[in-house]
């Protein structure tokens, strides 16, 4: 997928409605019933208010809607074995803090409507996070929000290295804390934990492999897909295929849940394959006033129309019919572009728009 310079970020992924800007709280349009110059109207009232009906010929009257923001918190092996050369880099963990900034940087800054494509948050494991009963060296980090480049760099960990005792990783502990803080508030969008290691679990427990899996069962129970990076020559993935399994994984190599990354540009592309298909969460606009004729909707990109077709433009259906999605296209503009100018506007449908000049 194609991608923009930095310098467009600023301006990135930002929504205007036609009269108003997009918040989390929607907004209502009253339309009128479609009765004649006098006559009584559904809301009891002895005319339309109006001196003549208007036609469809005016702007129609905007839809306003909540986009969906994926979550992803990421969680990232610090163990002593992530300091082993990868590639021409110096470490996997450079490696993968590399390719994982690039994801935040593009999908995970605040846009000028202050609401990124997807919603980061990272830890690392092995760590000491507050209020962790677990054995010294078996837990994780405590979650950190990402919603700037200061941020991430600020919360991108070093390589665990003697003194202390690096070398387990206790990857249901950092499974279970991505769980808590994804569940402290109601889910926007899709919610996925992204496991980036080069081993199994190791350590603090007498069946790591099990517990890691059972954690997974419970994200999943809660609506949180886990999928796993594993980083490395492939040599030991046994116990992170069975956690992919666990979501359901499609065949021996554990897709889409599971990608093997044995070299920094392999990381890269699985990194770019995994973040841009949550990112196509963002493309789903839920309607927060219902249209008048749902067949007429109109979309547009700065004025410009979008058809309405299922591959490549957009498509109304889900939520009880209240969704807009964008496709294909579409979804990838909006995304790239990060246009002001998108629009939702209501049909008129045997029915016309209140106050409109005929």
């Amino acid at each position: 997928m194609q991608r923009r310079g930095r310098s467009s970020l600023d301006s990135a992924f930002a929504f205007l409605l036609v009269g108003a800007s997009i918040s989390s709280c929607g907004q209502t349009v009253v339309l009128e019933d479609q009765i004649a110059d006098g006559s009584s109207s559904r809301d009891g009232s002895s005319s339309d208010g109006s001196s003549s009906d208007a036609s469809c010929s005016g702007n129609p009257p905007p839809l306003f809607f909540n986009q969906e923001i994926p979550d992803i918190v990421i969680a990232l092996d610090r163990s002593s074995a992530m300091n082993e050369p990868f590639g021409g880099d110096p470490s996997q963990l450079y490696s993968a803090l590399n390719a994982l900034r690039a994801e935040v940087l593009y999908f995970g800054t605040q846009t000028s409507n202050g609401q990124p494509i997807i919603r980061f948050a990272l830890l690392d494991f092995p760590d000491s996070a507050p209020y962790c009963n677990a054995a010294l060296n078996c837990c994780s980090s405590d979650v950190t929000p990402i919603a700037s480049d200061s941020a991430f760099l600020a919360a991108a960990p070093p390589v665990c290295n003697p003194p202390n005792d690096c070398s387990q990783r206790p990857t249901a502990y950092a499974l279970s804390r991505a769980q808590t803080f994804l569940e402290i508030e109601p889910p926007t969008g899709s919610r996925y934990v992204l496991l980036v290691t080069d081993g199994p679990p190791s350590g603090c427990s007498t069946d790591p492999c099990n517990d890691a899996i059972t954690q997974v069962g419970s994200l999943s129970n809660s609506g949180i897909k886990t999928i796993i990076v594993s980083i490395g020559d492939g040599s030991n993935t046994s116990c992170l295929l069975d956690l992919a399994n666990v979501e359901g994984a499609q065949g021996p190599q554990g897709a889409p849940f599971f990608y093997p990354a044995s070299s920094p540009s392999d990381l890269t592309a699985a990194l770019s394959t995994i973040v841009g298909t949550a990112a196509q969460g963002a493309c789903r606009l839920d309607l927060t006033t219902m249209p008048f004729g749902p067949d007429q909707i109109s979309v547009k990109f700065n004025g410009v129309p979008v058809q309405r077709d299922n591959n490549n433009g957009w498509s109304l259906g889900g939520n009880g019919g209240s969704r807009v999605t964008l496709n294909g296209a579409a979804c990838q503009k909006l995304i790239q572009d990060g246009t002001f100018g998108l629009t939702v506007s209501d049909g008129c449908s045997g029915g016309h728009f209140g106050g409109q000049t005929p």
